[in-house]
């Protein structure tokens, strides 16, 4: 949903300049709609998709940081190495409680007094801006509030694919909404380098290491985008 609504919605009327005959549907979404029951013809997903004749392409990576507002460290100082005595970390709910950047975060703020939790990566973003702790946040959207600075950098990664289903994959208005996938995140953030980027772009041919088929589906993601294309009558 952060990706979908910080980085995708401006950016989408270009695609509809270049393609004034293409319908879209988005749907942000943190469940993933099912490419092979053709739920959605187009995907980005921040695992790398497995299942069902699917064709993926890596087109960047997502890194973060753990941020605080200027007026949180002023009261509260720095965690000291490994020690979070006396801090307060904002937590992940149920779902990204066990996925990498939960884990990472439970191993590394040992000690931190944690007073909410949720899965939503805007609620962070806000209560962290807000000067209410710590909170484990993606470089590109933290660098949207000028008011937060990175304390720790994270070593949690995950790469951004766009994905389509190999029926599809090369229909015109399929193949135009995943290359202007493919070309956004790399134009947009190329160049931008931790801590004020965070996404790494990774130069790739359409498809050109995704040949085969791939054995099955992912099982959740942190969040994605789901597109529907269409042509009008």
């Amino acid at each position: 949903v952060a990706f979908a609504s910080h980085f995708l919605g401006a950016r989408l009327a270009a695609l509809h300049r270049d393609h004034p005959d293409l319908e879209l549907e988005l749907v942000a979404d943190d469940a993933n709609l099912s490419l092979t029951r053709r739920e959605a013809d187009v995907a980005l997903r921040f695992e790398r998709p497995s299942g069902g004749h699917l064709k993926a392409r890596k087109v960047g990576e997502i890194n973060r940081g753990l941020y605080a507002s200027r007026g949180y460290l002023a009261r509260h100082g720095r965690p000291q190495g490994a020690d979070f005595t006396g801090q307060t970390v904002l937590g992940f709910g149920e779902v990204f409680g066990h996925s990498i950047e939960g884990q990472w975060l439970a191993r590394v703020a040992r000690g931190a007094r944690v007073p909410l939790r949720s899965d939503n990566l805007l609620l962070h973003l806000e209560l962290a801006a807000a000067g209410g702790g710590l909170s484990l946040l993606p470089h590109y959207l933290a660098a949207r509030t000028r008011n937060l600075e990175q304390v720790v950098a994270a070593d949690v990664t995950r790469g951004i694919w766009v994905v389509t289903h190999g029926d599809v994959a090369h229909a015109g208005r399929v193949r135009a909404v995943g290359d202007f996938l493919a070309d956004l995140v790399q134009r947009d953030f190329i160049g931008m380098r931790d801590p004020v980027g965070g996404v790494t772009p990774t130069r790739a041919s359409a498809y050109a290491d995704f040949r085969a088929p791939l054995p099955c589906e992912p099982q959740r993601e942190e969040d994605g985008a789901n597109a529907r294309a269409g042509v009008k009558a």
